[in-house]
């Protein structure tokens, strides 16, 4: 069956959740609804169930009004005892009106009862409205308000459990109502700001999955930086997800893989398929084997985003026997090479004009087409950014707001741009940034933080707020806050010509800054630089070397053999106590000099190393 017409919203229009879930505890939370929630979550339907541990007063909260505001779509799911429950009718009324007032999709549910049951109020329904005819004498209108809302909530399209489709099946019931939201939900994603001139792209890609067959395929998605890769296959894996038996999107695996370890990407991959919280994997070699044995019988949907080895396929999709039948590999890449025994390759290409101004004004203007006094300058911007997604996507959103002097301003700057280099195209969304803003972004783009995990612990939330509406940072999975690499890169551009020193991280600069202390008045923070050789390099160290870098802020060595070894021949007597970030592998003191009293540290990390105890005396 089909949900009812929806009305069309304007793309400024957000909602907070896709699905209201609206019922009865008592008759169907730990039965019907329970295995709904469950499969509306398993296909990435962020879904907001009423709880009955919220029904605290005599009428819905403001909460719970704002929740059904924010929602796209509403479930009612109409049971025996649904109209016994003031609480579920003040539920419905406001949900009705939502579908009137903003557009809201309502999807009725008939599990233990008729759609001419609830339409005129008769059996269980007609008792319950005997009492409230009796209770509400002097408060007409509320009985009336509800009477009205059920009639018009049973005229709509929905789904009877016991009807003729279904004839009381309750598993194919809830797999129809699931697809059908996902459905609706991956055609309205298909129009969103985001995937403005992608259409085409995401429709060849799909050509190319070819989901009627039964083989299981793998597909390549292929292109440079920021043109759009990981868009494309986001928005195809939101939109047919809910065709497979499990799904995982494995974000970044070219950073994610060094810093965690291909086995934490595969525990990942094992557990979002099957859905559990965790898996007990023993090493890598484990891991292959339980992604063989626990997924080659099943229909899955994987996303391998941007891979940069052949080791990383090998760990994580090595061959086609690991999955079962119909199952459908997806990968992104800017190495052709990587897709060698793929079944199909699409390369990803530059927008056309048209496509790029869209773009462009989707972030400029928050609308795909741009206000009439800056149509000219639109145009030469789209022009400008060579059909580069990333790019017309981080000037526009630097652009957004900006009067017309300013706009002028800034695309002068652009004009003494070399065309053909892009990264300096997006250098001019650094420029426009206030100062500490900019010092925080120039800081996460050399790296100078422990982890994804650490940036809103070292970071004021408004700053860390102001770089992802910029476009220069974004959240990836689990909120964490993640970085192109086209945008690292112009960061790191940035942070060498116009605060060199400040931040040291050039595997070439690291032996001037630790042994010939040249210039090290300036430095803030030090990472040392993974080597691309699997030799280790011996910096003998003073113990004095740190005497001057009285403004260095973070330190990072972290833990892997085939980065530079630090060795000092005395015990290291001093560190500045502006530190707010230590980490040391392998630090060859001791303990730490006892002058050492930093008010703002953050994070101290020091595997294997010397130390016996940190300080003699104790510390504040």
């Amino acid at each position: 069956m089909s949900f009812n017409s929806e009305s069309s919203l304007p793309h400024s229009k957000q909602w907070d959740y896709d699905v209201f879930l609206s019922f009865r505890g008592e008759d169907t939370r730990k039965t019907f609804v329970a295995h709904l929630y469950r499969e509306l979550s398993r296909a990435g339907i962020n879904t907001f169930k009423d709880d009955e541990t919220l029904k605290s007063g005599v009428s819905i909260s403001p909460q719970l009004v704002s929740s059904i505001k924010r929602s796209r779509f509403a479930i009612l799911v109409f049971s025996e005892n649904y109209a016994s429950s003031k609480w579920c009718l003040d539920e419905l009324s406001k949900i009705m009106e939502c579908q009137l007032e903003l557009g809201q999709v309502v999807v009725p549910i008939f599990y233990d009862i008729t759609p001419s049951e609830v339409r005129y109020q008769r059996n269980s329904f007609a008792k319950a409205f005997s009492r409230y005819e009796e209770d509400f004498k002097g408060d007409t209108n509320k009985v009336h308000n509800w009477r009205k809302a059920l009639k018009e909530a049973a005229d709509l399209s929905g789904h009877d459990l016991h009807g003729a489709t279904y004839n009381g099946d309750e598993s194919i019931c809830i797999q129809h109502i699931v697809k059908d939201i996902s459905n609706k939900l991956s055609r309205k994603s298909m129009i969103s700001g985001t995937l403005v001139g992608a259409e085409s792209q995401i429709q060849a890609v799909l050509s190319l999955l070819m989901m009627e067959c039964e083989d299981v395929r793998f597909i390549g998605i292929l292109g440079m930086g920021g043109i759009g890769k990981t868009t494309i296959a986001r928005a195809i894996f939101d939109s047919i997800s809910h065709q497979f038996e499990g799904a995982c999107f494995v974000v970044n695996v070219k950073e994610n893989q060094p810093k965690l370890g291909l086995l934490s990407l595969q525990k990942t991959l094992v557990s979002e398929v099957l859905t559990v919280e965790s898996v007990n994997i023993a090493d890598e070699y484990g891991g292959i084997d339980m992604i063989r044995k626990r997924l080659g019988s099943k229909k899955v949907l994987v996303v391998l985003d941007d891979v940069d080895h052949q080791d990383q396929l090998d760990g994580l999709a090595g061959h086609r026997n690991w999955f079962g039948g119909g199952s459908r590999i997806i990968i992104t890449a800017r190495d052709k090479h990587l897709f060698r025994d793929c079944d199909g390759t699409y390369s990803v290409g530059l927008l056309a004009e048209a496509e790029a101004i869209q773009l462009f004004s989707w972030h400029a203007f928050r609308k795909t087409s741009p206000n009439s006094d800056f149509q000219q300058l639109s145009q030469w911007v789209a022009q400008y950014a060579g059909g580069l997604p990333l790019a017309l996507k981080v000037i526009g959103s630097f652009l957004c707001g900006r009067s017309m002097k300013q706009w002028r301003d800034a695309l002068d700057t652009l004009k003494g741009i070399p065309e053909d280099e892009i990264i300096s195209k997006l250098k001019i969304s650094c420029d426009g940034l206030e100062d500490a803003h900019k010092q925080v972004f120039l800081d996460l783009a050399c790296s100078l933080i422990p982890g994804p995990a650490y940036i809103r612990k070292l970071y004021p939330e408004i700053i860390i707020a102001v770089l992802i509406e910029k476009s220069l940072l974004f959240e990836s999975s689990f909120e964490r806050i993640a970085m192109h690499d086209l945008i690292r890169e112009m960061g790191r551009r940035v942070a060498l010509q116009q605060y060199p020193r400040k931040r040291i991280w050039l595997h070439e600069d690291i032996a001037d800054v630790l042994t010939e202390n040249t210039g090290v008045e300036a430095v803030e923070g030090i990472l040392i630089p993974l080597k691309s050789d699997a030799e280790e390099d011996t910096i003998h160290l003073s113990n004095e070397v740190f005497r001057h870098m009285k403004r260095l802020r973070v330190f990072i060595k972290p833990y892997h053999m085939n980065f530079m070894h630090l060795c000092a021949h005395e015990p290291i007597n001093f560190l500045p106590n502006s530190l707010c970030w230590f980490d040391w592998s392998y630090y060859p003191s001791a303990s730490l000099p006892k002058d050492f009293k930093p008010p703002k540290l953050v994070g101290l990390i020091m595997r294997c190393s010397y130390v016996v105890n940190l300080w003699k005396e104790s510390k504040v």
